[in-house]
């Protein structure tokens, strides 16, 4: 075991969302290498605990205030570790996480560009060891707006993974298309199925919008189709829709039967999403923006292709259009949070794309295909644990060298 403590900023491994997953899912694997602990911002609360693992036990620290991006512990509890490293959205507590008294590996959240000014502060402050971004497009993003960073302080990208053991095809072989739609609670003849794993949060989920393009691809093709659309639909807070209510408007607009389209109902296991990704027959999430979107490669893992947008990271994990369908932004919108631009797409845009998965089998199945194959060969969990295992030895090794103390050259 390389003898280096690392102090992991995520969201608690209890929490059943793609942050939660990312922390169950790395931290236990690299506790196989290192000393490593959870300071969780959500999810765990005014607490410590021990958790075990086959390699050994992670303490689990609570966040001091409540579910908060920032925990005002950090920088104390950072004090008994080597290396600081984050997972969240960054940019949020950029002027706390600059002050972290310990050198700082953040994976970096990035959908948007061009880079946030508030980015720039973070990534450029002294405590910032390493910044890892989670493909090519965010590398390159980083590199061309924050003239100020040292390449070499920018890793090659790290994606998120899968556990493609729990994320599969084989439920398709398990049960018949219609046993897995009734058991997303429909009862109505449907021939095509199209899905949405989001979380109702903001505008940047962009779910109406997908919503109206379902009603409007339903309209003009008559297609006897279903959308399940897993997020909770009632506000989590005043940026979130109501999507209840959306759905009536949509059904009063296109005259759509709103039976056709059903939501989350409950928190589910992964198997149990697993078996959602197979019931699809299309996976759609058009959204904003996004830094390395997890339901693509879930949905991959199972051979379901994505429809998503032409902007940020997603054409980029979707292989520009060879692995699944991009749709080209029609407008983008400027957020002031950010001093920086999110994409929008037009309903009748994906609407045709949708058009397209429908009236082509072979082409939908063949992008399944593709994804899965370049999931198995990126976005393991065990592949992206490695990736960390070799960055974190570097990082280490690059802070043995800078602590040396530097010969004194006198004359000069």
């Amino acid at each position: 075991m390389v003898e280096v403590k690392i102090l992991y900023y995520g969201m608690s491994p209890f929490v059943p969302s793609g942050y939660g997953r990312t922390t169950r899912e790395l931290v236990f694997r690299l506790r196989k290498f290192f000393e490593i602990d959870i300071n969780a911002y959500y999810g765990f609360t005014h607490s410590v605990i021990n958790l075990n693992t086959p390699y050994g036990s992670i303490k689990l620290i609570g966040n001091s205030v409540g579910n908060s991006y920032w925990d005002p512990s950090l920088p104390l509890n950072a004090k008994n570790y080597d290396i600081v490293l984050t997972h969240m959205d960054q940019w949020i507590i950029y002027q706390y996480l600059i002050q972290v008294p310990k050198p700082t590996v953040h994976w970096l959240v990035l959908d948007h560009e061009p880079l946030s000014p508030v980015l720039i502060t973070l990534l450029t402050s002294n405590n910032t060891a390493k910044v890892v971004p989670m493909t090519n497009w965010a590398r390159k993003v980083i590199l061309r707006d924050c003239a100020l960073i040292d390449e070499e302080k920018v890793a090659d990208p790290i994606p998120l993974g899968v556990d493609v053991e729990k994320f599969n095809p084989s439920f398709r072989r398990k049960a018949s298309k219609e046993e897995l739609v009734k058991a997303l609670g429909f009862t109505c003849e449907c021939e095509f199925m199209v899905g949405t794993v989001a979380v109702n949060y903001s505008i940047r989920e962009l779910i109406p919008t997908m919503m109206e393009a379902f009603a409007i691809f339903t309209k003009e093709t008559k297609a006897k189709a279903c959308y399940y659309i897993h997020a909770t639909p009632k506000r989590l807070n005043p940026e979130s829709y109501d999507l209840s209510l959306v759905r009536d408007v949509m059904c009063d607009k296109y005259g759509l039967n709103f039976e056709r389209i059903r939501f989350k109902a409950k928190n589910l296991t992964d198997e149990e999403l697993a078996q959602v990704y197979c019931t699809m027959d299309v996976h759609l999430l058009t959204v904003m923006g996004g830094s390395f979107e997890m339901p693509i490669i879930e949905a991959g893992a199972c051979e379901t292709p994505t429809i998503t947008t032409d902007y940020s990271a997603m054409p980029e994990i979707v292989g520009y259009g060879e692995r699944g369908l991009v749709v080209k932004p029609s407008a983008y919108l400027w957020v002031q949070a950010l001093s920086s631009k999110y994409a929008m797409v037009n309903a009748k845009d994906v609407a045709e794309a949708l058009r397209i998965y429908f009236e082509d089998e072979k082409l939908r199945k063949h992008h399944g295909r593709k994804m899965r194959e370049w999931v198995l060969k990126n976005c393991t969990w065990d592949i992206v644990a490695e990736k960390w295992f070799k960055l974190l030895l570097d990082v280490e090794e690059y802070l043995k060298t800078a602590s040396k103390p530097k010969a004194k050259i006198y004359g000069l």
